[in-house]
């Protein structure tokens, strides 16, 4: 998250008082391998989305099931999608 490019400096002086801005770090110059890792594995839903009718969710976990099925015939995509390194590596819970 934090190589969005809402966390380059030049985007972030657009809406963070100045004074704020120079105690924040560098997003730009950050090595964060856990979170790099994190970002590789995991899969993070907005938190709008979760506040979303039943219904929504299942469809939501539906399509996720649908992803964790046909993971070997995705593979191929991936490259040509450019999406890096990408494990389906998804654990949720029906409720």
């Amino acid at each position: 998250m934090y190589r969005q490019p809402a966390f380059k400096r030049e985007n972030l002086a657009k809406s963070v008082p100045r004074y704020i801005l120079e105690r924040m770090p560098n997003y730009e110059e950050l090595n964060l391998p856990g979170a790099e890792e994190f970002a590789r594995r995991e899969l993070v839903l907005p938190h709008h989305l979760l506040l979303a009718p039943r219904e929504a969710l299942e469809l939501v976990v539906a399509a996720i099931e649908k992803i964790k099925e046909h993971t070997d015939e995705l593979q191929p995509l991936v490259g040509k999608l450019k999406v890096s390194d990408t494990t389906i590596d998804v654990t949720y819970h029906r409720m």
